[in-house]
C-alpha cells in the first residue's frame, strides 16, 4: 500500500511551489521592467541633458545678442553726443559773432544822425542853461511882488523861444 499522503500537506507544498515560482516570475518581471525603468530614467537624462544645453546655448546668444545691440545704441549714442557737442559749439560761435554785428550796428545807428560827442556839447549846453534858469527861477521868487513880473515873463518866453531855435539849427544840420 502507498503511504498515504496528507492532502494539505500537498496543498501546502504545491501552494509554496506556486508561490516561489509566482515570486521568481515577478521577481523577473520586477527585475526587466527595473531594466527598462532605468533605460527611460537614461534616456530621460540624455534628453534633459540635450534640452538644457540647447537652453544654454540659446540664452548665450540672445545674451550675445543684447550685449552687441547695447554696444550698437552706445556708440550710436556717442555719435549722437559729438554731433550735438559741434553743432553747440558751431551755434555759439554763431551767436558770438551775430552779437558782435548788433554792437557795430547800434554804433552806427548811434551815431548816424549826431555823433556821441556833438550830443555830449549839446548836452552840456542845456545843463548849463538849466543851470541859469534854476538861478533865474530863484531870483524871481526872491523879487515876488515887484512891478517887472509881466516883462520878466515876456523875456522868459523869448529866452524859451531862442533856446529853441539855437537847438533846432544845431540839430537840422546834423539830421540830414
Amino acid at each position: 500500500m502507498p503511504p498515504k499522503i496528507d492532502i494539505s500537506e500537498e496543498i501546502r507544498r504545491i501552494t509554496g511551489e506556486q508561490a516561489t515560482q509566482a515570486a521568481a516570475k515577478a521577481l523577473e518581471v520586477s527585475n526587466q521592467a527595473s531594466a527598462k525603468n532605468l533605460e527611460v530614467a537614461e534616456a530621460a537624462k540624455q534628453k534633459a541633458a540635450e534640452v538644457s544645453a540647447l537652453a544654454i546655448a540659446k540664452a548665450l546668444d540672445t545674451a550675445t545678442l543684447a550685449a552687441q545691440k547695447a554696444a550698437d545704441a552706445a556708440a550710436a549714442a556717442a555719435a549722437i553726443a559729438t554731433s550735438t557737442q559741434a553743432d553747440l559749439t558751431r551755434i555759439k560761435e554763431e551767436m558770438s559773432r551775430l552779437n558782435d554785428g548788433f554792437d557795430k550796428l547800434n554804433d552806427k545807428i548811434d551815431n548816424r544822425y549826431v555823433t556821441k560827442e556833438d550830443f555830449a556839447l549839446v548836452k552840456t549846453n542845456v545843463e548849463k542853461n538849466n543851470a541859469k534858469v534854476d538861478v533865474l527861477e530863484k531870483a524871481q521868487y526872491e523879487k515876488k511882488g515887484s512891478s517887472m513880473g509881466s516883462q520878466q515873463m515876456v523875456s522868459w518866453i523869448i529866452s524859451g523861444v531862442m533856446f529853441l531855435i539855437a537847438v533846432s539849427a544845431f540839430l537840422i544840420p546834423h539830421l540830414h
